[in-house]
């Protein structure tokens, strides 16, 4: 028999993987039916209000458009009707305006044939009419009359008329600018002039000045005309009086520098007669003020010890500078003939370059102030014209009379060339702004009168240097034909370290120039302008140095020789110190010269000491000393008496000598005169002490003719005290 199969196991719900059936009561199944069928009623009340409303728009859209179409329709037949009443409204208006227009033509017209009254009142003049602005108004009125003529009647006698009366109107209203022109261009006072020599005015004070050149009244009227002529007839009449007028004024102002500086460089005449009647020679005379027979320049800076520089000539008043004010208020220069320094006339010179600048910065001030800023560049460029022009002539015959001075070994003027290069690098920019636009381009001119100057400099500079090379290589034949008899201070040494001192106030700029022609020497330097300027200062230095060896072999006496050295240098040391300005600028190529001079002079004051050598070794030669009183022999005493007579020799001869020379320098002198009485007093003390039988002598005071009080008087008057 088969076996039945086994059953199965039961399963729990969870293990069949069936969801787990919460089962409800009845009560709760019902309670869920009544929220449902609640919430299904309520939505069809939702839904059938949706229909309401979409029924409802619907019959206002329909409501709507019905009324559009009704709108546009009668906006249709409204356009119909009224766009040719438009049309014609627009068509009439047109031909108002254009009647209006003609009509207005036509009066206009009317009044180019009546002008009885214009003529009448442009032929009076501005000044009998009284008001300016009704007076231009009438002009205005014929040159729109002319313009009409000459399109239409060009042949006409209309014309004709129109253009006469122009003429004539223009002329009136010229000559009244003229008039205002000439009480506005006044020169400036002697204060003002002072005042233009500062490069560093500040704007403000230059708009004062340039407010004070024109009244008010002058000024409004200035103003009105010249934008009328401009901007009307279109006639530059006003424009060329007002540069012409301006340019005038400046030439007046810088007259009184340029008579100065544009007469040096006149060809020298053979004879000059002066009003005397008496023969000169040759010099540059220029014209300044003063008396009938004027015998000496009452120029500044002239005559011994006058400092170079232009610091006294910045001091002087207008009134110095040879101008007079006569009852007419114009400045007149006179004519007396006088002498002036080349120094001076650089000097001159220096202050007409920064007066004419600031001048010019005045004028375009004024300019600015009175022209059309149409008309700005070329009146400023046509105001400065004649000025500049005559500026580069004075400045190039200063510079080619200061290179013939040069030539002739004359180098004073090196220092005013130095601070006339200086100005033009210090004016240059300031130039170029002022410039800037102008169709001449002056700026240009500037700046080859700036490089005029530079080759004049450094051509000066040059032969300044192979001069001091030269003089030392002198033979000595001629390098003793300048010395100093009594061993002071030589002249090129002076000469030359107060040269260098006041380059020293533009090393810079002698740097600058030197790069400008050797580019390439100092390219690898830190601070380039710092070492040319060092180098030229040491090539000086060492010149000198050189010079004053030269000059010293000139001498016979070896003591003199030390002498004139120990003055030299010690005088180069004062003024290479290292508080100085020279050591500032040579340091930077020779940083041990103090060290250098100071060996120079102690080398020179053991030379000097070996002139005391003879009368040293009489004091120390003790050979013939006290031994006893009691018996001298014959022969001692006389050796004796000798050597006394030898020592008061020697003593005599160098007092002698050595009164007459010259040590300028206080300390210098006082400290060798120490060092005499420390090397020969206590030696001539222990020569009496030690031989002390000269006493007993007949006529001691033969012998023994100075005490140790009177040989220190006698050394104490060593050198020239006058020196």
């Amino acid at each position: 028999m088969d076996e039945e199969p086994a059953e199965a196991p039961l399963k729990s719900p969870h293990e069949d993987g069936e969801p787990n059936m919460v089962r409800l009561s009845p009560h709760e199944l019902a309670k869920k039916k009544r929220t449902v069928e609640a919430q299904l009623e309520m939505d069809r009340q939702n839904l059938q209000n949706i229909k309401d409303s979409m029924a409802k728009s619907n019959a206002l859209c329909e409501s709507m458009m019905t009324c559009i179409n009704s709108f546009e329709g009668r906006l249709g037949r409204l356009q119909t009707r009224v766009l040719p009443i438009y049309e014609n409204t627009v068509s009439l208006m047109k031909k108002q305006e254009n009647l209006q227009a003609i009509l207005k033509i036509l009066a206009s017209i009317v009044n180019f044939y009546d002008m009885a009254d214009s003529a009448k009142i442009i032929k009076q003049g501005v000044h009998q009419f009284g008001d300016m602005e009704a007076y231009i108004s009438r002009v205005d009125q014929v040159l729109a009359a002319r313009d009409f003529f000459k399109a239409e009647k060009p042949n006409g006698y209309e014309f004709k008329n129109a253009n006469e009366l122009v003429v004539v109107g223009l002329e009136k209203v010229n000559e009244l600018y003229r008039i205002r022109m000439r009480d506005a261009c006044r020169q400036y006072t002697e204060e003002e002039l002072q005042t233009l020599r500062d490069t560093s005015l500040p704007d403000a004070r230059i708009e004062t000045i340039a407010e004070a050149q024109c009244p008010v009244e002058a000024r409004n009227v200035i103003q009105r005309i010249a934008r009328w002529l401009v901007d009307g007839p279109h006639d530059d009449t006003g424009i060329a009086v007002y540069s012409k007028a301006r340019s005038t004024i400046i030439e007046r102002n810088l007259q009184a520098y340029r008579t100065r500086t544009s007469q040096a460089a006149l060809p020298t005449p053979g004879i000059i007669k002066t009003k005397k009647g008496q023969d000169v020679k040759p010099r540059k005379y220029l014209k300044v003020g003063g008396g009938k027979d004027s015998k000496a320049s009452s120029t500044p800076g002239t005559g011994p010890g006058r400092d170079e520089d232009a610091k006294s000539l910045d001091a002087m008043s207008v009134t110095s500078l040879a101008i007079d004010t006569n009852r007419g208020g114009k400045r007149q220069a006179n004519t007396s003939y006088v002498p002036i320094s080349m120094d001076d006339t650089m000097a001159y010179y220096n202050l007409y370059c920064r007066t004419f600048v600031q001048c010019l910065r005045v004028e375009k001030a004024l300019i600015r102030d009175l022209i059309p800023e149409s008309q700005q560049k070329d009146t400023f460029d046509k105001v400065l014209t004649t000025s500049l022009v005559n500026l580069v002539m004075d400045g190039e015959a200063v510079s080619q009379q200061a290179r013939a001075l040069l030539d002739d070994q004359s180098f004073r003027p090196l220092i005013v060339l130095l601070r006339c290069c200086q100005l033009m690098f210090d004016a240059s920019p300031q130039c170029v702004v002022l410039f800037k636009g102008l169709s001449s381009d002056p700026a240009s001119r500037v700046i080859d009168l700036r490089n005029f100057f530079v080759g004049a400099l450094y051509k000066g500079m040059q032969e300044f240097a192979d001069f001091i090379e030269t003089v030392s290589s002198e033979r000595p034949s001629n390098a003793m034909a300048s010395l100093p008899k009594d061993g002071t201070v030589h002249e090129i040494t002076s000469s030359t370290l107060s040269i260098l001192q006041k380059m020293t106030d533009h090393h810079e700029l002698i740097g600058r120039v030197i790069i400008k022609y050797n580019p390439n020497q100092y390219k690898d330097s830190i601070s380039p302008l710092k070492k040319a300027a060092s180098s030229f200062f040491m090539r000086i230095l060492r010149g000198v140095n050189s010079t004053v060896e030269l000059k010293g072999r000139g001498y016979e006496q070896e003591t003199l020789q030390a002498v004139f050295k120990l003055n030299n240098y010690n005088y180069i040391s004062k003024r290479c110190g290292p508080d100085t300005a020279i050591f500032k600028v040579v340091s930077d190529t020779w940083p041990a010269i103090q060290e250098e001079y100071n060996n120079m002079i102690d080398s020179q004051h053991k030379c000097y000491i070996r002139g005391f050598g003879k009368l040293t070794a009489f004091l120390t030669d003790l050979s013939l000393a006290d031994r006893s009183h009691t018996e001298v022999p014959k022969v001692v005493k006389s050796a004796i008496k000798e050597k006394f007579k030898a020592v008061n020799s020697e003593l005599e001869e160098l007092q002698r000598v050595q009164q007459h020379y010259a040590i300028p320098d206080e300390a210098l002198k006082a400290n060798l005169i120490e060092n005499n009485l420390e090397m020969v007093l206590p030696k001539y003390t222990a020569f009496i002490e030690q031989h002390t039988v000269v006493l007993t002598f007949k006529a001691p005071a033969k012998y023994l003719k100075y005490s140790s009080n009177e040989c220190e008087k006698l050394l104490r008057s060593f050198f020239d005290q006058s020196a």
